[in-house]
């Protein structure tokens, strides 16, 4: 019993160090509050990607006539991989036509068909590979409807 309320009062003495420590200085306040945000802007990502990875495996694509803004994968790294000029000229887009061509959908959307649409080299974030999560492969994307309408795996971490 003594043991637990030394303890406890030796966390209360800490909590009133910093408390006081971090009045004195503002700049260690707004440190903390930087890292907090960017722990929880990574917490948001990491969360958006297990729920993609979840949404891969369970997909119905019986079900998905006519729907539009479909994504497989998290939107915000698909766009970032398909502005990445130097990922796209690295990757060649016609030879992954020519082999997933005759795997893939038309648009589930409005119909478009394999040629019409946008084929884009996908690589999951660089934190997705050292967890073990990592994707890389070709997206079909359709611009019109903002559907992701395949994705043909490549590599997997």
């Amino acid at each position: 019993m003594r043991t637990s309320e030394q303890g406890r009062s030796r966390v209360r003495d800490l909590i009133a160090v910093r408390r006081d420590s971090m009045q004195q200085n503002p700049l260690l306040i707004q440190r903390w509050i930087a890292v907090l945000r960017e722990w929880r802007a990574e917490a948001m990502q990491q969360r958006e990607w297990r729920e993609a990875l979840r949404a891969e495996a369970r997909v119905d694509w019986g079900r998905l006539e006519g729907k539009k803004h479909f994504a497989l994968l998290p939107r915000r790294d698909v766009e970032a991989c398909r502005t990445d000029v130097a990922l796209q000229a690295a990757s060649d887009s016609l030879s992954a036509r020519s082999r997933f061509e005759l795997q893939t959908r038309d648009c589930f959307g409005c119909g478009r068909s394999v040629e019409e649409m946008e084929w884009i080299f996908f690589q999951s974030p660089l934190w997705t590979w050292t967890e073990q999560t990592g994707r890389a492969g070709w997206v079909v994307y359709c611009p019109r409807c903002d559907n992701q309408v395949s994705f043909h795996r490549l590599r997997m971490s």
